[in-house]
């Protein structure tokens, strides 16, 4: 084929006749493989009888039609298609022995022809893509699967949750009552937990259900009871704020005051307050005694306030070696330092052998120190 191409010296023309010839080979090798095909009736199946006839022998292939179809193409390249012509030859030998084979099993070359380049298609993707794949299918292999864990609920947990359903169920439908407050005593104000409601008498309705701290006031004083009030039922609060009374228990003479009131006790040792909270100031001058005591008066009762025994510091000495009686108790012997002692007037009798002394002494919040002398 050189020696056919070598009257061409420009390479473009060179490479334009060679393209010429072997297209004008291949229309003319497709056309006789397309009459090959169609020329022999596809096989039956083999349970259906086939009538045996002789095959028509194989026409001889001839070199004319692609030689002129080589010049049509192109005058120029007639003598590349004279140098080609060998190659040709062999060429379509082949094709003729593919087309002879297609052709006894029954089905045209140009029908296989769209299957053979839809599986050339997949095969080269499979070829070229499973490569490129395979490091994202290694990734995903390994890849440990993500675990989603629920917590269980522990018992509290629930405990919780069954709460919480309750006080919703609760306050879909809250239980409330009804309170009505009464009282002798004209233009009384109300508080209920603290909060001011109004004057008697007072309805007091969707009140929730429970116990509440209930105040009457008034000039004459006043009353904090509980009371306490059930779903869809009434609840009843009459008082009337009158004194009450304070018995006042010390070992001591007291006086009693009230802010800038004095206050003065009957000869049962009781006080007539009103009711309600009170600050009570207690106090004893000559034996330094003064504190201040809370009280909680009710109408129409006794409460009784006692007043425990002050106590101060008492030192004891003598002369010489002495025991000690304080109110006809031992307390010991000399020396006594800082004896704890009830404050007010107390018998002291100090022994040392067979002398005695005894005397009366007062003790007051300030620290006491007393010295027998034994030396007479």
């Amino acid at each position: 084929m050189r020696d056919a191409f070598a009257a061409y010296d420009d390479p473009t023309q060179l490479a334009l006749a060679r393209r010429e010839a072997l297209m004008a080979a291949a229309t003319a090798t497709i056309a006789w493989a397309r009459r090959q095909a169609s020329a022999r009736p596809p096989r039956m199946a083999a349970s259906m009888p086939v009538a045996r006839t002789a095959a028509p022998a194989a026409p001889s292939l001839s070199v004319a039609p692609l030689a002129d179809a080589a010049r049509s193409a192109s005058g120029a390249g007639l003598n590349a298609v004279r140098g080609a012509r060998s190659a040709i030859h062999a060429f379509v030998k082949g094709l003729t022995a593919a087309a002879a084979n297609v052709s006894r099993i029954g089905m045209p070359i140009l029908r296989a022809l769209p299957v053979m380049a839809v599986v050339a298609a997949v095969a080269g993707g499979l070829w070229f893509g499973l490569p490129k794949a395979r490091p994202y299918f290694e990734r995903w292999k390994d890849t440990a699967p993500i675990e989603r864990s629920v917590p269980a609920m522990t018992e509290a947990d629930l405990q919780a949750s069954e709460q919480v359903a309750a006080s919703q169920a609760a306050g879909s439908k809250k239980r409330t009552g009804r309170l009505v407050v009464t009282s002798a005593n004209a233009v009384t104000q109300v508080l209920v937990d603290g909060k001011a409601r109004g004057v008697t008498p007072l309805t007091l309705d969707g009140l929730s259900a429970g116990s509440h701290t209930v105040t009457l006031q008034s000039v004459k004083g006043s009353v904090t009871q509980t009371v306490a009030v059930k779903a869809g039922e009434t609840a009843q609060f009459d008082q009337t704020i009158f004194p009450g009374w304070v018995a006042l228990v010390a070992p001591i003479d007291l006086t009693i005051s009230e802010g800038a009131r004095s206050l003065r006790l009957d000869e049962r040792s009781e006080l007539m307050l009103s009711p309600g909270p009170h600050e009570l100031l207690l106090t004893n001058r000559a034996l330094g005694y003064q504190e201040t005591r809370h009280v909680d008066v009710r109408p129409g009762e006794t409460t009784q306030l006692s007043i425990a025994p002050p106590r101060s510091k008492a030192t004891f000495t003598a002369t010489a070696p002495a025991e000690v009686w304080l109110d006809g108790k031992s307390v010991g012997q000399t020396p006594l330092i800082d004896l704890p002692v009830e404050i007010g007037t107390h018998h002291v009798k100090m022994k040392s052998g067979s002398a005695e002394r005894q005397f009366t002494v007062t003790t007051t919040m300030t620290p006491f120190a007393f010295n027998a002398d034994f030396s007479q």
